[in-house]
């Protein structure tokens, strides 16, 4: 069959035979961590690899936490997620252009040039909404508290269903100021997403140390603004 096209009710497309599809690949749960400091917040990082099976970069997103970052060697993929102490575990799903087999049994779909590019058999990436945009982020300079939360958003969807935050891009920064010799302030930004029943939170937090001084720091310099990507899918039954 060629060419179909399958719109949600809003007219959104969520299937097309004009893209090869990508497919839930791997999922298991990350039980070792090591420790990430940075001035004034300490962390667990969880790192998770996979051999990918299509030419792009995998996608990997996991119920809670901020993407740290992904590295390569040839096919082989390491992504990096950073999650508080409290955390012991961190589960995963990971989405790659998969080489499909048909099914024995359930719906084969074939795109114009006769490739196979969906079977039932296979678990596909289905995108419920994407987060986009800024965090919008004015900041107050004069927190230095560890743990000052600077943005809280949260994003409701249909209940009963089971979604998942994929964080597209690395969502920490960190920003040195300076004021004079000998005098700076350093802030660790992260942008983390999790998820509760059908909400998805993203939250951004500020993590802040300062030198033994009384020099202020300048206000028009602490005010920028990180982007979000987080992709939301739906992975109920996956």
């Amino acid at each position: 069959m060629a060419k179909l096209v399958i719109r949600n009710s809003a007219g959104t497309v969520q299937f097309s035979t004009n893209f090869k599809n990508v497919c839930l690949a791997a999922k298991g749960t990350i039980t070792t961590w090591s420790t990430w400091s940075s001035e004034g917040i300490t962390l667990r990082l969880f790192s998770v690899s996979y051999t990918a099976a299509g030419t792009n970069r995998p996608l990997c997103g996991v119920p809670g936490g901020a993407f740290f970052g992904v590295t390569n060697s040839g096919s082989v993929y390491t992504f990096s997620f950073l999650a508080p102490t409290s955390v012991s575990s961190l589960d995963y799903y990971i989405f790659d252009q998969l080489p499909i087999l048909p099914a024995a049994a359930g719906m084969n779909l074939r795109n114009a040039a006769n490739e196979l590019i969906y079977s039932s058999d296979y678990k596909p990436l289905r995108i419920r909404a994407i987060i986009g945009g800024s965090c919008q982020v004015d900041t107050d300079p004069w927190i230095t508290s560890p743990g000052g939360r600077i943005t809280d958003e949260s994003f409701t969807y249909e209940s009963g269903r089971s979604y998942l935050p994929i964080i597209t891009r690395p969502s920490f920064v960190k920003a040195y100021f300076y004021i004079g010799a000998g005098n700076y302030r350093l802030s660790t930004w992260i942008v983390s997403a999790g998820v509760s029943g059908a909400t998805i939170t993203q939250s951004m937090r500020r993590y802040s140390a300062e030198s033994a001084t009384t020099t202020s720091p300048s206000s028009a310099a602490q005010r920028f603004v990180l982007s979000r990507g987080i992709i939301v899918a739906d992975v109920t039954n996956y």
